[in-house]
């Protein structure tokens, strides 16, 4: 991660900064959303361990939620979701590989 510094004379200097911890939201405990932080947590580890039946198993849930819960809350959860698969390529193109294959088996 990258942290800018502002000068006197409007020169922005970059430095690099190791060892950061990732975001968080405040939010990550709250009585409603705790749920969807460990879910969320899951799904990075199946990224993390390419285990993409698993990650499109936690976004079908999601995806299967849009009947029973606000479905402003679960296209958001959905597209944090999207966000951390679409971060690498390889993690996109295999998921579309699955998922295609599935949805498109052309014999």
């Amino acid at each position: 991660m990258y942290v800018c510094i502002y000068t006197y004379i409007y020169i922005y200097i970059f430095f690099f900064v190791d060892d950061l911890p990732d975001a968080q939201s405040i939010y990550k405990d709250h009585e409603h959303l705790w749920k969807f932080y460990v879910d969320l947590d899951r799904f990075k580890k199946g990224l993390l361990h390419h285990d993409y039946d698993y990650v499109i198993d936690i976004f079908k849930n999601y995806t299967e939620k849009k009947q029973d819960e606000n479905p402003l809350f679960v296209y958001s959860c959905c597209n944090i979701l999207r966000t951390e698969i679409k971060r690498s390529e390889y993690h996109l193109k295999n998921i579309i590989r699955r998922t295609g294959n599935k949805y498109f088996n052309n014999k």
